[in-house]
């Protein structure tokens, strides 16, 4: 699953990489999930909220990223979808989830860092 997929940037391109794997983006952008069901008919787009749950069932994925998401979130809501991430992961499922890192904290106001 591709956790806040936006536009499609990174997902559209794995049904050539795994043609036998069921691939799923969700966003809370409706916009962007109505695109991307008009786009990329290989993919199941799901729209979530802001904040969790989603709509599926515990231990659906084997693997979920998220590419810098949680610099969208609150801190509070950091939590909750780790949470929420954890419990639709199945045992072993991979989970990668990056933030901008170090060389974005210069970049904070005094009161983000």
């Amino acid at each position: 699953m591709d956790w806040g997929c936006g536009p499609a940037r990174i997902i559209r391109h794995l049904p050539k990489l795994l043609p036998n794997t069921s691939l799923y983006g969700t966003d809370y952008n409706a916009k962007s999930i109505a695109w991307n069901k008009a786009n990329f008919q290989k993919i199941s787009f799901e729209l979530n909220n802001i904040n969790p749950p989603t709509s599926f069932e515990d231990g659906f994925f084997d693997a979920i990223y998220g590419l810098s998401i949680f610099t969208h979130l609150s801190e509070e809501n950091h939590f909750n979808w780790i949470s929420e991430l954890y419990r639709i992961s199945s045992p072993g499922a991979i989970l990668i989830l990056t933030t901008h890192g170090q060389a974005y904290r210069e970049k904070l106001l005094p009161a983000d860092k």
